[in-house]
């Protein structure tokens, strides 16, 4: 019966393992897609602010 136990407990350490793996990667990947997301609505702004000044022709 103890060995079934430590068998056990190995896995839920390997699986505990992989969980905090897989946390670490979502992470990443959430401040990544932060990023593209801020750098998309900062290039929708410029696009706006350039047509502003093309229909003001202030354009330099």
């Amino acid at each position: 019966m103890s060995n079934i136990e430590n068998l056990v407990l190995e896995h839920l350490k390997k699986m505990q393992a992989e969980m905090t793996g897989i946390r670490q990667d979502t992470t990443e990947i959430k401040s990544r897609l932060g990023s593209i997301e801020n750098r998309h609505i900062f290039d929708r702004l410029a696009e706006r602010v350039e047509r502003l000044e093309r229909r003001l022709e202030v354009t330099s």
